[in-house]
């Protein structure tokens, strides 16, 4: 049985997320894959699959296209579904580069499948995030984040984004999303410590085209009192990130910046931010590799 967010790739696309998305679900590397299709007597190297996933080239010639039906059964998706992405209307091919260095959904998130099929997700990659400003304010009557994203549309036809929330704790009640600035609020779905909501924009984009997106979130007091720490992650490179950090009640002794690849991962950079008179810390990043940054502080 194809994985939701695999089918959701395969409808939407284009090419290269699809077969990313694809790859991934399957848990196999690509040398693994590489080693399979020889088996099979089709010979596409380990480059070539990085290109055609990260969409920097695309199965164009006799040999390449010949593999896709062998690529589509290792995979585990129905026949023809990864050869129907290269051909659109007219003979155009809706495929879209995605930025290099660029991370996954999944590998960065808690796999929720589920969750992203109910709100029928548009594949992870049509915008591309050119500034991320978060406002995280601490207050003793609940926290807030307000977020404003400048994004560029990487395809045509862009009318949605979905944003993530992982609570620290489980959530007695979910958080409460507004759409501020550009876009309405769509579906808002919830599992677990994660919360995921729809915006959709209010004018369809398409390849080329920036806008402004401007939303807030509100956390109850329960859920989120005992953190110490705002995080976000990035699935692909972002040019800026600012966060400032508003302590409303009681002021930590050091705040901090930090970075690390993953969620779980041990090795972390960290550097201490200077706490200024408004009780406020702000942290400042340019050309933001996929990964996780944020700010912690001590009591």
């Amino acid at each position: 049985m194809v994985e939701p967010d695999v089918a959701q790739a395969l409808r939407t696309g284009p090419f290269s997320l699809a077969l990313d998305v694809a790859i991934e679900a399957s848990g196999m590397t690509l040398e693994r894959l590489s080693a399979r299709l020889r088996d099979r007597e089709v010979r596409l190297s380990r480059a070539t699959l990085s290109y055609w996933r990260s969409g920097r080239s695309r199965p164009e010639r006799g040999a390449s296209l010949a593999a896709l039906p062998v690529l589509e059964d290792l995979l585990g998706v129905p026949q023809g579904a990864l050869s129907a992405l290269l051909r659109g209307r007219g003979g155009a091919q809706p495929w879209a580069h995605r930025p290099a260095g660029s991370g996954s959904r999944r590998q960065l998130w808690p796999a929720r499948p589920a969750l992203l099929a109910q709100m029928n997700a548009p594949p992870d990659g049509q915008l591309e995030f050119l500034a991320v400003d978060d406002v995280f304010v601490v207050g003793e009557a609940g926290r807030s984040l307000r977020v404003r994203l400048v994004v560029r549309a990487l395809c045509d036809g862009v009318g949605r984004a979905v944003v993530f929330h992982q609570a620290n704790h489980g959530m007695t009640t979910p958080p409460q999303w507004q759409a501020l600035a550009q876009c309405r609020l769509g579906r808002v779905r919830a599992e677990g410590r994660v919360s995921v909501a729809e915006l959709v924009l209010d004018q369809r984009l398409s390849a080329g085209e920036l806008t402004l997106l401007e939303y807030e979130v509100h956390f109850g007091v329960s859920d989120e009192e005992d953190s110490d720490f705002y995080y976000r992650t990035f699935t692909r490179r972002c040019r800026l990130w600012t966060c400032r950090v508003v302590f409303t009640g009681r002021v930590p002794s050091r705040v901090f910046r930090y970075r690390q690849r993953r969620l779980d991962d041990s090795h972390r950079e960290s550097a201490e931010l200077w706490l200024g008179g408004g009780q406020a810390a702000v942290a400042v990043m340019e050309n933001v590799s996929p990964g996780v940054v944020g700010v912690h502080w001590d009591a």
